[in-house]
């Protein structure tokens, strides 16, 4: 019988459940970079707003023109400087809430996925190490300059290795069919604390 027709969580729906927190953290990422970028940024996407909004196809250009536009602005003294330091408060609010927003709904999709699995993010057998590396990532996601790390995608990795044990271990005590299939490894882990494995 094949290995993979007893797991839940297959190898390619893990691969793809990977690759959609590899991309939800990339996009935390990319909100905090905007906020590197202060005025260059705001006036990219200022420039991607008006071309959008204007019908304009080449939304690459006005991306570089309202970048060039904000450094421009930000050589006219004092004003400039004004704009300059406003831009980039408002850039760091504007990747914040960004960074947040993806962080949730990265969670929620890959938590939805989970559950269509049939998989108890808070429970079964190792629920220990679940809430352990659930509190984890959200912390990671949560604290300043740690967020930039991929912890959704370390979470969504350690819930499939997770499950997997979980499904292998289930397989395994249904092949012995010991007790009805009901606290088997308990009951083995027991016994080898008392009986020596060589006599």
């Amino acid at each position: 019988m094949n290995e993979e027709s007893h797991q839940r969580i297959n190898k390619v729906t893990a691969a793809c459940m990977i690759t959609v927190a590899a991309l939800f953290d990339l996009a935390q990422i990319a909100a905090k970079l905007f906020a590197l970028m202060g005025i260059v940024g705001l006036g990219g996407a200022l420039g991607a707003l008006i071309c959008h909004y204007a019908n304009i196809q080449a939304t690459g250009a006005c991306v570089v023109a309202g970048g060039t536009a904000g450094v421009a602005i930000s050589y006219i003294p004092v004003i400039g400087q004004v704009v300059a330091a406003a831009a980039a408060m408002v850039g760091v609010v504007i990747s914040e809430l960004a960074s947040a927003a993806f962080m949730l709904l990265g969670y929620a999709t890959i938590s939805i996925v989970l559950m269509q699995k049939g998989v108890s993010i808070f429970g079964g057998k190792d629920i220990q190490k679940k809430v352990v590396a659930g509190f984890i990532a959200v912390i990671v996601d949560v604290t300043p300059l740690l967020n930039i790390m991929p912890g959704l995608t370390l979470w969504t990795i350690r819930m499939i290795i997770l499950t997997r044990s979980e499904d292998t271990d289930k397989a395994k005590t249904a092949k012995t069919r010991y007790n009805g299939g009901k606290n088997y490894s308990r009951m083995r882990r027991a016994l080898r604390r008392y009986v020596p494995t060589k006599i």
